[in-house]
């Protein structure tokens, strides 16, 4: 983040682990997106909450048209 100069609030962390890659950033301020690619959803004991879920990238492009 330093050598892009943003902060922790400007930056987001995408990805499938919930542990490492949703709860780990978002003790840092980061805004954690967690990717569920079969659509199972959040297993039914986590405790976790992302910030937002996706099922797939494209869903983080700007809309066409």
């Amino acid at each position: 983040m330093q050598a892009l100069g943003v902060t922790a609030p400007e930056t987001w962390m995408i990805g499938d682990n919930l542990e490492w890659e949703v709860v780990a950033p978002q003790r840092l301020g980061i805004y954690a997106i967690w990717i569920d690619v079969h659509g199972d959803g959040l297993p039914p004991d986590s405790t976790v909450k992302p910030d937002r879920i996706i099922r797939s990238l494209t869903e983080l492009l700007p809309r066409q048209g």
